[in-house]
């Protein structure tokens, strides 16, 4: 039930993220992947249209983030693949979907840089319309070395990749899908 004068968005739409970040176990990563078409899944015995939605995902363009992207295009969804680096392993991904018959785009932006985030959502609205779904997928560690050897600008640099960044894209994704924004809030 909604309160009088909050937007809700579902949980899939945002809370997906905290579930499917980079996982560092490939039992992890199954579960993950398992864990979004099951909320897919009940999305549409829900008797919600997750066939025609958008979808965005970071760290897309591999591992499980591809397997997301290629899950959710098989699903019906437009599907906006975010890299950083990886631009060939994107197009190579977004050209795939495309000859199955699915809609995706490949976005190159780097999620620490708050610029970079309100852009690659910014060309998604332009390219496949306004979002219903997202999967803050991309992430990373300190590295190999020793917790106690970590440095602060490295801890720093996690913690922009696996917290602030996610943050960042969950207020531009509400931005969109709020129903006080024009959105569907579902």
């Amino acid at each position: 039930m909604q309160a009088a004068g909050k937007s809700q968005v579902a949980p899939l739409n945002v809370a997906v993220a905290g579930v499917v970040g980079r996982a560092n176990s490939l039992r992890r990563c199954v579960h993950a992947k398992d864990y979004f078409l099951a909320q897919v899944t009940q999305r549409q015995t829900e008797g919600r249209n997750a066939m025609s939605g958008v979808i965005l995902v970071t760290g897309g363009s591999r591992g499980v983030g591809g397997a997301i992207c290629r899950a959710a295009a098989n699903r019906g969804y437009k599907v906006g693949i975010n890299f950083r680096q990886s631009e060939r392993l994107a197009r190579l991904l977004a050209d795939a979907i495309r000859a199955e018959g699915g809609t995706a785009v490949a976005i190159q932006g780097d999620i620490t840089i708050e610029q970079d985030i309100i852009r690659v959502f910014s060309e998604l609205d332009g390219s496949l319309g306004r979002i219903t779904a997202l999967v803050n997928n991309a992430g990373g560690g300190i590295g190999s070395g020793p917790i106690h050897q970590a440095s602060i600008p490295a801890l720093q640099a996690v913690m922009a990749l696996n917290l602030i960044g996610p943050i960042l894209c969950a207020r531009e994704a509400v931005k969109r899908m709020s129903t006080s924004e024009g959105g569907l809030g579902a």
